[in-house]
């Protein structure tokens, strides 16, 4: 039965590691360069000039803000999804004024 318990409590430490991660990925920032590359992390630190951001891979990187042409703090799905229903139905309204 001890083998059975050790099993079990190995497997319900997974899937809360597993939500961990997917959580702290579906919730991370996503920071746009105006070269068109797309950068996903967490924003740990800002300035007037820079900011850093960690990645996945727990590695960092300072980018210029000059360089960048927008951030989306705190992405989520519900956001994106809409985000993209207001992106559409701009789309739609110029079409219909033009």
């Amino acid at each position: 039965m001890s083998s059975n318990f050790t099993h079990m409590y190995r497997l319900r430490l997974l899937i809360v590691i597993i939500i961990l991660f997917l959580c702290e990925f579906l919730w991370s920032d996503t920071v746009y360069l105006n070269n068109g590359k797309i950068i996903q992390g967490k924003i740990i630190k800002q300035s007037r000039t820079k900011i850093q951001i960690e990645l996945e891979n727990k590695r960092t990187l300072i980018l210029e803000k000059k360089d960048i042409k927008k951030i989306i703090f705190g992405k989520s799905p519900l956001i994106e999804k809409d985000k993209k229903e207001d992106e559409q139905k701009k789309l739609e309204e110029e079409k219909k004024n033009n």
